[in-house]
């Protein structure tokens, strides 16, 4: 009897090899089914996991509410999430691997997820990830008697064309070619739209373009540490007006460590940081596409009068971080007023203007030593005339 017999295998000419063919075919699909058995089975653990994470918000005022995601990969079955205030939260439970935390107390915070599997362990730290700022305010960039015709179909219009703004006649002072809005909102003191030809036409104003809008923001005080009552408040400068947006003003008692750490390092192409003051966060809910309307933003900020003094007024500066394109730049600062203890500077950011600021001082420009002259030398004579 022939072996093929042994796998159910019957031929009438067994002087060919199409037995032998059928034979290995059948134990080539049995092994197949074998490895596709342990494969659908057995989880399968190709290397240790590969850490990170990524949450729905990175700053803000207390309490604030965080939500974390695992973006691990290499199939971790284990977490362990620590949320840089001492908690940790430990799961074996796919369905909590995304926790959500809450901050009550301002500072800066360090997020670190552990991912574990049979393989082994990987961590990703972010340091100062979370920042839970002293103070903050979110306005809508909407100002009241202001419309585009026609109305745009949602508030979320990204852009008003130049010619088609629209202004209500009784909330406004017109001068020139210029439509001043005063006391628009809580959060703009002015508003200042100034067109290229101005039309006052059946109780509205409009033209056939705007040259340029200037929102004036209402002053944003916060008592940081070390600082006291602090002042900040915004000129912004824009070529197009947005509706729909939101403006989000962040003040926190200092920088982080990492921006701390940018700032000196630009200070030092110009001249050594002299001191650093607190953090500055201005954000927009607009889109990366719309941040060319804003053309630039005059910064106005406070500082002990003690500065002025101590460093120079020629000194102070405004550091400035961007994080999309990444770019650090240190801004000229003048001097726009004093009182008893404070005194208050402005300087100019260029777009996108969207960014962190901490207000500095660098090291007073050395003035140069006089190189030394030898003294000339004085021959005197006597009276007779005679070799001295």
């Amino acid at each position: 009897m022939s072996h093929s017999e042994n796998y159910g295998i019957r031929s009438t000419d067994k002087s060919s090899g199409n037995f032998r063919q059928e034979r290995n075919n059948r134990i080539c699909i049995f092994l197949s089914f074998i490895v596709l058995f342990s494969i659908l089975v057995a989880p399968v653990y190709a290397a240790i996991p590969v850490a990170d994470f990524t949450s729905n918000v990175t700053k803000g005022i207390s309490p604030l509410a965080v939500g974390f995601t695992d973006t691990s990969s290499n199939l971790p079955d284990c977490w362990n999430w620590s949320f840089g205030d001492g908690t940790w939260f430990n799961t074996t439970d796919v369905a909590q691997k995304n926790p959500s935390y809450t901050y009550t107390t301002k500072g800066w915070y360090s997020v670190t997820l552990i991912a574990n599997n049979t393989e082994g362990s990987n961590q990703m730290v972010k340091t100062q990830y979370i920042n839970i700022a002293s103070n903050g305010m979110t306005n809508s960039t909407n100002i009241p008697g202001v419309s585009m015709t026609p109305a745009p179909s949602s508030t979320l219009e990204p852009r008003l064309n130049k010619s088609t703004l629209l202004l209500n006649r009784a909330t406004i002072t017109v001068s020139g070619n210029q439509a001043i809005v005063t006391n628009p909102s809580p959060f703009f003191s002015s508003s200042v739209f100034d067109y290229f030809t101005l039309t006052d036409i059946a109780g509205n104003i409009t033209g056939d373009a705007i040259r340029s809008i200037q929102l004036n923001t209402t002053p944003f005080i916060s008592n940081l540490a070390g600082f006291g009552p602090t002042t900040v408040f915004m000129s912004l400068n824009l070529s197009q007006y947005s509706l729909g947006n939101t403006i989000t003003v962040l003040m926190s008692d200092a920088p982080s460590s990492s921006d701390a750490a940018a700032f000196s390092a630009a200070a030092g192409s110009i001249r050594p940081l002299q001191i650093l003051g607190y953090e500055i966060d201005i954000d927009t809910s607009a889109s990366p596409a719309q941040y060319p309307n804003l053309d630039y933003a005059d910064i106005y900020f406070t500082v002990p009068l003690s500065w002025t003094a101590t460093y120079g007024t020629d000194n102070i500066r405004l550091f400035r971080i961007h994080d999309s394109p990444y770019s650090v730049s240190v801004l000229d600062a003048s001097l726009n007023s004093t009182t008893a203890t404070t005194a208050t500077y402005w300087a100019t950011s260029p777009y996108p203007s969207f960014s962190r600021f901490s207000p500095g001082a660098i090291s007073p420009a050395s003035t140069p030593t006089p190189t030394p002259t030898s003294s000339p030398t004085i021959f005197i004579g006597n009276d007779g005339g005679g070799d001295l």
